[in-house]
């Protein structure tokens, strides 16, 4: 168990929290690693920070600078860059624990990717942890039997608290889409499942995600996720026709796809400014007649249900958007009264 890991941080303003997560990096248990630093047009002094490391780390700290352009860009470069067996992410407002690595290399054996639980860090307490059943899985049973679970609780949308082949992610050229700010990793990885045959997951957390950072683009909603959107639920789709599951099973993620996507459209318009809201409704009813079409369109044995289940939840779909919007704003112009009232 000596293959070299590849630990790949894209960086951006990160003065504040990069030398605690360098650090955490350079304590790991497992010696053979290399960490790629790209500095993706910071304009704090996060790439002195990096450079500083890169003098004295014996040559473990590899740092590449380029012009801002996402972090997809910056890992994506870190991809091109590595050169280890395996690739790991570690984003650079978080930290992870001193056997990160180890562990999940050890997982590594006879199994193409590894899933670890993770520990959230709030402004309001230490953290909410989110842990795994632990279990070796084929593709087919993972879909069965956790992803549904895994899916909505985040370990999907997310490259860190994993460990991948590269040897996968070149020969398939699979990289991040840097078209996305959001949605980005999941089409990552739903991409690179589709390539494999063996997931291990473990249930130790050993990875410490920082949600405190207020510039953390998490805290952002954008728009692109509904265009991702679309790229997601293909991937999706592919991942379980190529799996060969259930009709059943199929059904259920195609209506779980459909209520994802109408929480975060309520969530955006809710915090919009009034003017934009009948714009942003039309735009919805634009997404979902085009995601209908799409479906109905989409070959496989999966079309009948598709069909069927987008007629049949497309006008509550709408009214539940419209309705859930209207309560919200409703709320915040209640909130807004009463506090103007009392100032």
């Amino acid at each position: 168990m000596n293959d070299m890991v590849s630990v790949i941080v894209p960086v951006f303003n990160s003065e504040k929290t990069i030398r605690r997560c360098i650090d955490s990096l350079l304590k790991q248990t497992y010696e053979n690693i290399e960490i790629i630093l790209v500095d993706d047009g910071s304009n704090d002094n996060s790439l002195q920070h990096c450079l500083g490391y890169k003098e004295t780390s014996l040559k473990k700290v590899k740092v590449f600078s380029k012009p801002n352009g996402g972090v997809s860009s910056a890992r994506n470069k870190g991809i091109n860059e590595a050169k280890g067996k395996y690739i790991q992410f570690v984003d650079a407002d978080d930290f992870v624990s001193k056997n990160y690595t180890e562990l999940l290399v050890k997982s590594m054996h006879n199994n193409q990717w590894v899933l670890c639980g993770y520990e959230e860090i709030t402004e309001k307490k230490g953290g909410d942890v989110a842990s795994l059943l632990p279990n070796r899985y084929s593709k087919k049973d993972f879909l069965e039997s956790i992803f549904h679970w895994i899916y909505p609780e985040n370990f999907l949308f997310t490259p860190w608290n994993k460990i991948y082949l590269r040897e996968i992610i070149i020969t398939n050229e699979i990289l991040f889409n840097a078209d996305y700010r959001v949605g980005e990793d999941a089409i990552f990885n739903l991409e690179y499942l589709n390539k494999i045959n063996s997931i291990q997951v473990i249930n130790e957390c050993l990875y410490y995600y920082d949600t405190t950072n207020e510039m953390s683009a998490m805290k952002k909603i954008k728009a692109d996720w509904y265009k991702a959107n679309f790229v997601i639920t293909k991937e999706l789709r592919h991942v379980i026709s190529e799996a060969d599951l259930t009709i059943e099973k199929m059904e259920k993620y195609a209506d779980y796809q459909n209520h994802l996507t109408i929480l975060y459209f309520t969530r955006m318009l809710t915090f919009q400014k009034e003017g934009n809201v009948v714009a942003h409704c039309l735009f919805l009813l634009k997404l979902l007649r085009g995601y209908k079409e799409w479906q109905i369109t989409e070959p496989g044995p999966q079309k009948r249900v598709v069909k069927q289940l987008v007629y049949l939840t497309e006008a509550h779909f709408y009214y539940l958007a419209l309705l859930e919007v209207l309560f919200l704003r409703m709320g915040l112009k209640i909130r807004n009264k009463i506090k103007g009232g009392s100032s």
